[in-house]
Formats: structure tokens, C-alpha cells, sequence
């Protein structure tokens, strides 16, 4: 994620950036490294941290040497969790990093069993766990049929193919509940190093379930969701892009179509901005004044990027049944573009798969380590790869024509 943020102000890496999969695979070289340096430094933080810790001994032999055993150690194991995530990629299901971070989600719920069983106790078990799977199931149900809703703004190219990039109903993804979780602990974090009782007193009103955490926080999720849509979403660019390539947005009379792409996020953003705070207070909301405890794994921000896991898993699982051997012919980082090239080899009667899409949708910028990958069946590579180049960007193949 630094990498790519300094992408947009660094000349070599904003070079890069523009180089389309060739520039990637060297943005990709640059983020290893400054991963490197940020865990070997963490590894050596939290070593110092150990040995200064004063209530118990805990490193029996403190040193330079212990120091640097233990960095080394955190840092092979990140790289080592690194390299699973591309083997899955290669040779699995779905991308190595959405199925990681899916595989924690799974154990993070496992671990509430216990928590669950003892509060059943109190009440009715059958109707305590009937009440909590009606509300877990409608919870998911809302958030598949979110994450699957878009507008297709209709796209007609010069010789007639009509194809759809679709715009989707959330379109500013989780990025704006993490910001605003930055923008409002951030300032009383600072602040608490000048003013200790005062700044524990605005702690405090922070947290559920004083009614200024609720007000803060939607107030930072609406504000942010308007403002990352406009930067995820680009209608100028769009238009140019399409202008190059020979083809326009299919709008109504009488509607520019920048003004017309305007329009359909502004009646959308709202619905996104309601929906991502119900998902976020939905489990102090729901099971905290229900059930009495925080069960946040059926509610929240990471119940939304696991469904978005699953969503990606199933489409694989679903081409993959068909019994074609599915091949990587092209990557991108625009969402909404790939909903566009999904859409034109649909119409040209290949089959097509965007690995990661869904995870992807949630992040958007702020997501460069879940690339979203085309996927089309081994024998029409060829094919695909020619419609690529003539109605999309050639920078964006993964293979090579020639051959």
C-alpha cells in the first residue's frame, strides 16, 4: 500500500506504475524490499520491547545478538507466509492472500464457540441459536446481495459491440471506515500525550455505547465514502479512455457522459454509505443489546471482506467445474475496467474470470497486493489476448502473443 501511494509522487515508481503488468511485476520487486525493512525493524522493535520488559524476565540473555535472531526469525516467517500465499495463487483456488486472510476469519469465529455456548445457557438454546442464525443469515444475504449489485453504464464501441462496465452499488469499498478510525483516534492519541485525564475522558466518548461514537463515526463514514468515490471513480478518465479505444458511454439524450457516469454514483453513494455503517454497528448493535456480548464476526468489516472471499471462490469453483483449464492473460488494478474487459470477452463468446474482483472492489487503491487476474479456458488464449489488445491496453497482457 506505501508503494503504491508513493507511486503517484515518486518519478521511478510512477514510471512504473504506467507500465502496465511489466511496471507492476517491478512495483512489485520495491514492495517486497520496503516489506523487508518494515519487519525486520518491527522484529527488532519488538525484541528491544521484550528485554525492556520490566514486571517479568523474559529474555534470559539480552543482547545485540538476541535482537537480531528474533528480527531475522519474524521476518523469514512474513516471507514464508508470503510465499504460501503465492503458491495457493499458482497452483490453488482462488488468490494466497484472500485465502489467508479468509482462513483467519474462519478461526477467529471458531474461537467464539465457547463464548456462545456459555451465554446460551441462559436462555432458551433453541431459540437463543434460532434467533442468532436468522440474524446471521440475513446479515450475509444483505451483504451478497450488496456486493454483487452494480449499474451497467452501457459502452458501444465503433463497430457496433456494445459491452457494460459496471459500476458497483458499494462503491467505495471498506477503505472509509478504516480512515475514519485514523482520522478520529488519531488527533486523541496525540493529544493524550499533552493532556492524560482530558484525553481519556474523550477515549471514553468514543466507544460504544456513548451516542458520540455513533455520531463521529457516521459522520467520518459518510464524508470519506463521498470522497473516495470520487477518487476510486473517474468518470473523465473513463470517457478519454474510451475515446481512445473508439468507443462511448451509451447515455441518455441530451446527457454528457461524465455528467451521466456523476449521476449514477451520486443516487448510489448514499445506499453504500447507509449500508457500510449498518455493517459496522450491526454487532454492538444486534448482539451486544441482544445477546449480550460482542460476537463481531457476523457483523463488521471483516464478515464483508470474508463474504467477498467466498463470492471470488465460488465464480472460481464454478468456471473451474466446467471442466476447462482456466489460463492468467491478463492483470489489472481498475475495478471498474475489469468489469468492462469481463464484459467484452463475454460478448466475443469467450468464457472469463476475474480472480479477486470482489476483494479487489472492497479496496480499490488501497489494495495493490490483490491484483485482479483474467482468467479465460488454455485454448482461447490466443483469441482473448487479440481482443485485449485491440479494445483494451496490450500493457495489461501476461502472456505473450508471439509464441
Amino acid at each position: 500500500m506505501l508503494v503504491e501511494i508513493l507511486s503517484l509522487f515518486i518519478p521511478p515508481l510512477k514510471t512504473w506504475r504506467g507500465e502496465g503488468y511489466s511496471g507492476r511485476i517491478k512495483l512489485k520487486k520495491a514492495a517486497l524490499f520496503a516489506t523487508f525493512l518494515f519487519a525486520f525493524a518491527w522484529g527488532y522493535a519488538m525484541a528491544r520491547g521484550l528485554e525492556g520488559f520490566s514486571q517479568i524476565q523474559i529474555v534470559k540473555t539480552p543482547g545485540l545478538s538476541f535482537r537480531l535472531i528474533l528480527a531475522l526469525t519474524l521476518t523469514a516467517g512474513t516471507f514464508i507466509m508470503i510465499w504460501i500465499a503465492e503458491l495457493i495463487t499458482r497452483k490453488g483456488i482462488g488468490h494466497g492472500v484472500s485465502i489467508l486472510i479468509l482462513a483467519n476469519y474462519g478461526a477467529s469465529i471458531f474461537s467464539t464457540f465457547s463464548e456462545m455456548k456459555i451465554i446460551s445457557h441462559e436462555h432458551s438454546p433453541l431459540e437463543y441459536f434460532s434467533l442468532l442464525a436468522i440474524i446471521a443469515i440475513a446479515l450475509i444475504a444483505l451483504m451478497v446481495w450488496m456486493e454483487k449489485s452494480h449499474k451497467k453504464i452501457s459502452v458501444k464501441f465503433k463497430e457496433g459491440i456494445v459491452a457494460s462496465i459496471p459500476l458497483k452499488t458499494t462503491s467505495a469499498g471498506t477503505t472509509p471506515v478504516e480512515w475514519t478510525s485514523i482520522l478520529v483516534m488519531a488527533p486523541l492519541t496525540i493529544y493524550g500525550l499533552v493532556d492524560k485525564p482530558t484525553s481519556q475522558k474523550l477515549l471514553l466518548a468514543l466507544f460504544p455505547p456513548n451516542i458520540w461514537y455513533f455520531i463521529a463515526y457516521s459522520i467520518g463514514i459518510i464524508f470519506l465514502y463521498y470522497l473516495f468515490t470520487l477518487f476510486f471513480y473517474r468518470p473523465k478518465k473513463m470517457v478519454t479512455f474510451l475515446k481512445n479505444r473508439q468507443a462511448s458511454i451509451v447515455s441518455p439524450p441530451g446527457i454528457k457522459e461524465e455528467t451521466y457516469i456523476n449521476k449514477s454514483l451520486k443516487v448510489m453513494i448514499p445506499i453504500g454509505a447507509i449500508y457500510l455503517g449498518l455493517i459496522v454497528f450491526a454487532p454492538y448493535l444486534i448482539f451486544h443489546r441482544i445477546f449480550s456480548f460482542s460476537f463481531g464476526y457476523f457483523g463488521g468489516i471483516g464478515s464483508m471482506i470474508a463474504v467477498a472471499i467466498l463470492l471470488d471462490l465460488m465464480e472460481e469453483m464454478r468456471v473451474k467445474w466446467k471442466g476447462n483449464n482456466f489460463v492468467k492473460v491478463a492483470e489489472l488494478h481498475d475495478v471498474p475496467m475489469a468489469g468492462l474487459l469481463k464484459s467484452l470477452l463475454v460478448q466475443k463468446g469467450f468464457p472469463c474470470y476475474l480472480r479477486g474482483y470482489y476483494h479487489r472492489a472492497l479496496l480499490y487503491f488501497f489494495g495493490p497486493y490483490i491484483e485482479i487476474s483474467v482468467l479465460v479456458p488454455e485454448g482461447k488464449v490466443a483469441e482473448a489476448g487479440a481482443v485485449i489488445k485491440k479494445y483494451m491496453d496490450s500493457n495489461i497482457l501476461t502472456v505473450n502473443l508471439t509464441n
